[in-house]
């Protein structure tokens, strides 16, 4: 009876108040508003429903804005994440490159590369001086590194150009330099070593010339074209054995042309290749020419 009576309508203002400041009443709206609050600051409803939509996702259909905004945000970072890792990858590559060579071998086009104004300048100090010529003015280059704002340097391929920038620490550029395409395949071109004989190398067989008649030469021409002939002469003194013939290539690539140095030791024949001025070769073949016509005369003179 007494629980009907509570439940019933209240019949005046002064019933209708005890309810409403009872101590039930009372109870309930602070559990009320504890779960408010715990909800404004944990936000344990939006969690749990949150790990209950996770949990059926994998039933649920893949379709709606939502996913569709989801699907392109995943595949952007993982887009993302693929860029960088391929990026760190390729300035690993060419923080480990001992040769400037050997950093634009690796250059893949759209794609650049990015070293220390130190790094650079090792590289750049390696390089036989014909190359370093070619690539810039020495005086302009030296204007560039006494630069202090210059503290790194990017490289870029576009097709068969290549641009390097010399950057300052915002990289804002502040020189750049454009190596056309036969240029930077020369660039990209080392001194190399080939097993086997000078006849065995199609560039070389048409133009074969003895050491002793090729260094006879040398000696009688200026120093400015020895140096470009032969610039840099250690790579010959540190190969093992003796240098046999000589043979010259007819392909003129940006201005300089091959020279194969046919080397004899005890344990193989080898052909150490290198590149020369093509103004200087010229040179250096008019007088083997007249020196090997010279010769061939006065051999055909004792046959007779």
């Amino acid at each position: 009876m007494v629980c009907m009576n509570h439940l019933s309508e209240p019949k005046n203002f002064r019933e209708l108040a005890c309810r409403f400041f009872s101590l039930r009443t009372a109870i309930l709206f602070l559990i009320c508003c504890s779960v408010l609050i715990s909800e404004l600051r944990f936000d344990f409803i939006e969690r749990s429903l949150g790990t209950y939509l996770t949990s059926i996702n994998q039933f649920r259909p893949k379709s709606g804005a939502i996913w569709e905004i989801g699907l392109h945000s995943s595949t952007a970072q993982k887009t993302l994440e693929h860029m960088l890792s391929h990026r760190q990858a390729s300035e690993y590559e060419a923080r480990k490159a001992e040769t400037l060579q050997q950093l634009l071998a690796g250059l893949v086009p759209e794609k650049g590369v990015m070293i220390s104004a130190q790094s650079f300048k090792k590289l750049f100090l390696k390089l036989s001086p014909m190359l370093s010529i070619e690539l810039g003015s020495p005086y302009h280059l030296l204007k560039i590194f006494n630069d202090s704002r210059f503290v790194r340097t990017y490289f870029e391929k576009k097709g068969g150009l290549i641009i390097i920038y010399f950057l300052d620490v915002h990289n804002q550029v502040l020189e750049q330099i454009d190596i056309g395409q036969d240029l930077a395949q020369h660039f990209q071109k080392n001194d190399i070593a080939i097993k086997g004989t000078l006849n065995n190398l199609a560039d070389f067989s048409n133009r074969i010339y003895p050491a002793a008649l090729f260094f006879t030469v040398i000696d009688s021409l200026p120093k400015e074209v020895c140096e470009g002939i032969i610039s840099e002469p250690r790579i010959l003194l540190q190969t093992q054995g003796r240098i046999n013939r000589i043979g010259i290539s007819d392909e003129v690539l940006s201005g300089f042309i091959e020279i194969g140095y046919e080397f004899i030791d005890q344990k193989e024949t080898k052909v150490v290749v290198m590149q020369a001025k093509e103004w200087a070769v010229w040179r250096l073949r008019k007088l083997l020419e007249q020196k090997l016509l010279h010769v061939n005369t006065q051999k055909n003179r004792e046959k007779i």
